[in-house]
């Protein structure tokens, strides 16, 4: 609190109040009976809703005493909210704080601790007394005891205290503890650490709800409430849980919550997996009785889309006539929606607007809370912005419910029945991020005439917002060119080139350089960089960002992330253009600068994304990257600034300068074998194409594929030799036979490198009768020297035969070399090389596919 007052008078003028704990208000709740008092962070104010101000009346939460453990930081994190409970003419408010719940009665003006639950949880204490706590200067650090002498010994351990003295300070015999499982140890009967994060749940009888998890299970327990003290102190006994359901899904619960209707509500984790969702858990939220019988449940959606349910766990209930009682949910990350659902199931829709701007905006890390008013008028308080922005939810009150009747005929169950029989489609490789070479350096002027977009990635996401980006390199440089789809193109307005990426749009690369490091590491190594390329006072800029550099001299802080170089690269080409609804961006830098080897040819790991603006260009509302899907957090410096290396895909890099023109098929086919990819043969069902279904890299493959089934005739199948039975294929035509070819020139003597990539589909082979193996597909790809006027010699580099859901990696193989990559050596006097794949099948009654793509030939260096 700041005040101000008259120096000549000694008036007070006016106050100022804040700031508001991180995510918004905390310890928030409003009077029952009086609307005009609220209390929150640990305050009680008299607020005039007219007016809109406040007078603060008490301080009602204030530790006075060490050894008053339990009484709540009133700027901390209570991300479950608070909630308002009477017995025997006692007030009481009860509150989660980390891995505990907290129960404080009220003595006049203030409230004081009475009962707690929880576990001395092992992630942030050593010896029991200690905790862990964070700050922005000092990161995670312990503050030696933090708790009184009676905890050591006891990390890890769950606790439950009941204040018998009634005087708000825990005194060790008030103490009762149980030895718990460690998260690395099978379950064996004993309690798990105390793990609900996001909220214990406590129910209208004071039974309160808590789990935990060990290597092997997760664990739902109820701890019944064993009576009162005289003095008004709830009674529990850790030691006495009662086991309500276990999941061998382990470290799934995000927290409980019981509704007025004695409901408990379990939610899960929903973080992890390929498209930002955990793809081993079936549900997102449960309803369940208090024995913890399964009542109904909400299936986990398979992506973070921007209205599919998600939650870290049940805020308040409220009552509507009508519709029944309606749970209000709250979410950290994802999508940061709130929901409204009623207690038996019924969805009722979602809150807030898609802006970082007002009082109805969509923050991440932001909490959400609900409360009735004594008119019935439902609020939800929203902690966006830092605050509390408090909304009325308008429209509920017309709600009715109604029933009608479902037919379902057999005809349809079978054909349901059916459908779930049919065995789930594995989903091709996503296309991975490739480096083509550069033939000739592009014009670095943001037009992206001279560039091939299809050849790299495409990001998509709601609100219309999507980016294609491709990376290119020469010998001695990087290039990368984006086209960004944006309503408020290229804007960022941030006055520190160092933090531009928390301040509006950016294209990023993410890199490693160092193609040995341990591709799941958590956290960056040496050689593990980002390029970031802006505009800052609207010039275009190259920041680069190295966390890990040996002997830095003057390392950034950004909060607790530190980065040990931040260089701006004013040796690098940048250069932009906007557009309606676009904006492009390309960029020339040196591969010395990167720390890449000109010579670098492995696949390294990488990533690339984009950052889009709000509507003032001071501020980010969506970070959206290829293959990292762990993004959703837009309102922590520490947390964007940080690399998360474990998260990024391969990289693909050149072995060189291409000889083969369209070495990805991205381009249409040629009509010469000296253009490009010449289509020499397609007979008997046979044929080639150009598709988008599949691709290694960028957006299009070769295709080699059997349209009509290979057929033998009866008399056919008897036939003892194999030629022909061969020639009886189809009438006597033969088998299905694709050749594509392109030719390309070559130096005498030289060296040269060859890499492809190749995935089948039903190729492998039932055994057939007569004769067992009848019957054959395979891709066979070879190197035909030439050189005029005598034979130039052939390399067989590539013979598939084999089905393979995954790419297949050809690089320098050729028989008899026993696995071991050699390069190719031309002839002495070969001019030239035909670059040739051979597809054939006399396959029965197959229809086998085969992708090709990301095909070099590259002379060597001397």
């Amino acid at each position: 609190r700041v005040s101000v007052w008259d120096a000549r008078s000694g008036a007070f003028l006016r106050d100022y109040l804040g700031p508001m704990p991180y995510g918004g208000g905390t310890n928030f709740w409003l009077d029952a009976k009086d609307p005009s008092i609220v209390n929150f962070s640990g305050m009680r104010y008299q607020v005039d809703w007219v007016k809109k101000t406040a007078i603060p009346l008490a301080v009602t939460m204030r530790k006075t005493d060490a050894n008053m453990v339990f009484m709540p930081n009133g700027h901390g994190l209570f991300a479950a909210g608070m909630r308002v409970f009477t017995h025997a003419g006692r007030e009481y408010v009860v509150c989660n704080d980390y891995h505990m719940l907290l129960v404080l009665m009220r003595q006049g003006e203030i409230y004081v601790p009475v009962a707690a639950a929880g576990g001395n949880s092992r992630l942030v204490t050593d010896d029991g007394t200690a905790r862990q706590i964070w700050d922005s200067d000092l990161r995670y650090h312990l503050y030696r005891n933090y708790y009184p002498e009676s905890f050591r010994g006891h990390a890890g351990d769950n606790f439950s205290w009941t204040d018998l003295n009634g005087d708000g300070l825990v005194q060790a015999e008030e103490m009762r503890w149980a030895k718990t499982l460690s998260r690395g140890e099978k379950y064996d009967g004993r309690q798990p650490e105390w793990m609900s994060f996001w909220g214990a749940g406590i129910a209208p009888d004071w039974s309160l709800f808590y789990g935990g998890f060990c290597r092997d299970k997760t664990t739902n327990y109820r701890l019944d409430l064993q009576g009162w003290t005289p003095g008004g102190a709830p009674i529990y006994d850790i030691t006495a849980p009662k086991l309500l359901f276990t999941t061998e899904q382990v470290a799934h619960i995000a927290g409980y919550y019981v509704n007025s209707e004695n409901k408990l509500f379990v939610s899960y984790n929903y973080e992890g997996g390929p498209k930002g969702v955990r793809e081993d858990q079936k549900n997102v939220l449960d309803c369940r009785d208090r024995e913890g019988k399964l009542l109904w449940s909400v299936a986990m959606p398979k992506q973070l889309l921007q209205k599919d349910y998600h939650a870290e766990n049940i805020a308040q209930d409220f009552t509507i006539p009508g519709v029944g009682n309606v749970l209000g949910s709250w979410l950290w990350h994802g999508n940061y929606r709130p929901y409204l659902l009623t207690s038996d199931g019924l969805y009722l829709g979602t809150l807030l607007d898609e802006t970082l701007l007002g009082p109805a905006a969509l923050w991440g890390e932001s909490f959400k809370y609900y409360y009735q008013g004594t008119d019935g008028t439902p609020y939800i308080v929203n902690g966006a912005s830092d605050a509390l922005h408090l909304l009325a939810i308008r429209g509920l009150e017309n709600s009715k419910r109604f029933e009608t009747t479902l037919t379902l005929t057999e005809a349809e169950v079978q054909a349901a029945t059916t459908a779930r029989a049919v065995p789930a489609v594995k989903a091709p490789p996503q296309p991975l991020l490739s480096m083509g070479w550069a033939e000739r350096a592009p014009t670095i002027d943001g037009k992206l005439d001279d560039w091939a977009l299809n050849g790299g990635v495409a990001l998509e996401a709601d609100g219309g917002r999507g980016a294609q980006i491709t990376l290119a390199r020469d010998a001695d440089t990087l290039y990368l060119a984006a086209r960004v789809k944006d309503s408020t193109p290229l804007l960022n307005k941030g006055d520190d080139w160092q933090k531009l990426f928390i301040t509006g749009d950016c294209v990023d690369l993410m890199l490693a350089t160092d193609a040995k490091a341990d591709p799941h590491r958590r956290a960056a190594v040496a050689g593990d960089e980002r390029l970031l390329l802006s505009v800052f006072q609207d010039q275009p800029i190259a920041v680069l960002y190295r966390p890990v550099v040996a002997g830095a001299g003057k390392p950034v802080s950004f909060m607790a992330a530190r980065i040990d170089e931040v260089t701006r690269l004013t040796g690098a080409r940048v250069a932009y253009q906007r557009g309606e609804g676009f904006y492009t961006i390309e960029a020339a830098v040196s591969l010395r600068d990167l720390g890449l080897a000109a010579t670098e040819t492995n696949t390294l790991r990488g990533d690339v994304g984009a950052i889009f603006s709000d509507e003032t260009g001071r501020n980010r509302v969506l970070r959206l990257y290829y293959y990292n899907k762990q993004t959703a957090m837009v309102a922590d410096l520490t947390t964007e600034a940080t690399l998360q290396p474990g998260a990024w895909g391969a990289l693909q890099l050149p072995l060189g300068k291409n000889l083969l023109k369209n070495g990805n098929f991205e381009a249409p086919f040629a009509s010469k074998s000296t253009d490009g990819w010449l289509v020499e043969i397609q007979q008997n069902g046979g044929t080639a194409q150009l598709t988008t279904d599949l691709a290694h890299s960028g957006k299009q493959s070769l295709l080699l594929q059997q349209t009509t089934p290979v057929l033998f005739t009866p008399e056919a199948m008897k036939t003892p030799k194999w030629e022909d039975f061969v020639s009886s294929a189809n009438g006597g035509k033969g088998g299905g036979h694709v050749s594509v070819c392109q030719a390309v020139p070559v130096v005498g003597g030289k060296k040269y490198a060859f890499r492809m990539f190749v995935r089948t589909e039903d190729f492998q082979l039932e055994k057939r009768q007569p004769g067992e193996g009848r019957g054959y597909i395979a891709l066979a790809s070879y190197v035909f020297w030439q050189v005029p006027g005598k034979p130039g010699g052939t390399v067989s580099v590539a013979s598939v035969r084999q089905t393979s859901a995954d790419w297949l990696s050809f690089y320098n193989t050729q028989a008899n070399n026993f696995g071991v990559a050699t390069p190719y050596t031309a002839p002495e006097g070969a001019t030239g090389a035909i670059v040739s794949f051979k597809w054939s099948t006399v396959a029965p009654d197959r229809l086998p596919k085969l992708w090709i793509d990301d095909v070099e030939f590259v002379q060597l260096a001397d």
